[in-house]
């Protein structure tokens, strides 16, 4: 994972890790919540318990903005295993042909939109303190 990567998604796990509860394993996969249900839901739910939003405020910005952020960790955990995978593929591929410099027409993992989704998800963590 880039340093710039693993700071955004540091960031993201901070932020599901403090105001909802949410735990992490060791490979960075949410392990844990307070409650069953969607995540998001559980995310939203656990945040009312601490008190941290209001319930009136539950189904709109603090709901957008947590369900934001965990679909943004899943998509970052996607696109870092898919890079692992494309590794292991060109591995592969150059053990199988060493005189081939590197494997083409290999899928690329999408580019994210990250930086505008970070702001619009601590936005909303703001808006509902």
């Amino acid at each position: 994972m880039s340093s710039k990567r693993k700071a955004q998604f540091e960031r993201y796990k901070s932020i599901l890790t403090h105001y909802a509860g949410a735990s992490f394993n060791r490979e960075n996969v949410m392990v844990d919540f307070e409650l069953d249900g969607s995540p998001a839901s559980n995310v939203i739910t656990s945040m009312k318990k601490r008190g941290l939003i209001h319930v009136l405020d539950a189904r709109t910005k603090s709901y957008q903005a947590v369900s934001g952020a965990l679909s943004i960790l899943n998509n970052i955990i996607d696109e870092e295993q898919r890079s692992v995978i494309l590794r292991r593929q060109e591995l592969e591929a150059f053990r199988k042909n060493p005189s081939a410099r590197r494997v083409r027409n290999l899928p690329q993992p999408p580019k994210l939109p990250i930086m505008q989704m970070f702001d619009d998800l601590l936005a909303g963590v703001r808006a509902n303190r």
